[in-house]
């Protein structure tokens, strides 16, 4: 599976998990950050965006008092982190 492969179902679950949950609610301002950051990088190749996301996520879970929200920042993190990791390795 490529990367723009892998990114795009990143992509898919986020939208479809961040319309799951109420606005305002724990998740919903989790997952609104991260699709928000997916929308953020269209400009730029795929690689950048996995690696861009992944950095604003990791800087960024300290922003969110909820420990929900900062949990789902992780997987998020480690999703992206599997996505680009083997890509330095070839």
């Amino acid at each position: 599976m490529t990367i723009d492969e892998q990114f795009q179902g990143f992509e898919r679950k986020y939208s479809a998990l961040n319309r799951q949950y109420k606005p305002g609610s724990e998740e919903s301002q989790a997952y609104s950050f991260i699709v928000s950051g997916i929308d953020a990088g269209w400009s730029v190749e795929t690689k950048q965006r996995v690696s861009d996301l992944h950095l604003t996520i990791v800087g960024s879970l300290e922003d969110f008092e909820s420990s929900r929200a900062r949990e789902i920042l992780r997987n998020a993190a480690d999703e992206l982190a599997n996505i680009i990791l083997p890509l330095h390795y070839h």
